[in-house]
């Protein structure tokens, strides 16, 4: 289900210059969601170009509708509980520019055998995406 959405100049322009200005990658879709919308697409069709759910976009439509731009652009993860690679980032970072791995099993290996821990390969590489770790096949 998705919520009406009044489409004011008013709210276009807040809109345009929302999208402007914008640095979040994630705040970023959001407001293009929504400036898809003004525009006339449909939700599918807005799901598949963003590449989010429809239940993403039903949520970010209440946020809207409750809370205009402040609650669509607000981000709360201050909930959420840190990653349990934290404490190692920088010796994980480390590793990764000074040794040669080639591929998330081999990091997976390494932090199993340094710090004891199993971490499943889909977490492993969000966190180093979220990071700005990136796989070398050489020493650089």
């Amino acid at each position: 289900m998705t919520h009406k959405i009044d489409f004011t100049p008013s709210v276009i322009q807040e809109l345009k210059d929302r999208i402007s200005s914008e640095k979040s990658a994630k705040i970023y879709r959001r407001l293009l969601w929504l400036d898809l919308k003004r525009r006339g697409y449909r939700q599918k069709e807005i799901g598949s170009l963003l590449d989010v759910t429809q239940a993403q976009l039903t949520n970010w439509s209440k946020l809207f509708v409750l809370g205009g731009f402040e609650g669509l652009c607000a981000v709360h993860y201050e909930d959420r509980r840190p990653s349990r690679l934290m404490p190692y980032l920088g010796t994980i970072k480390d590793h990764v520019r000074e040794s040669c791995v080639p591929t998330l099993s081999a990091l997976q290996n390494w932090i199993a055998q340094e710090h004891g821990m199993f971490i499943e390969q889909s977490w492993l590489s969000r966190f180093m995406k979220k990071n700005s770790i990136v796989l070398t096949k050489r020493p650089v």
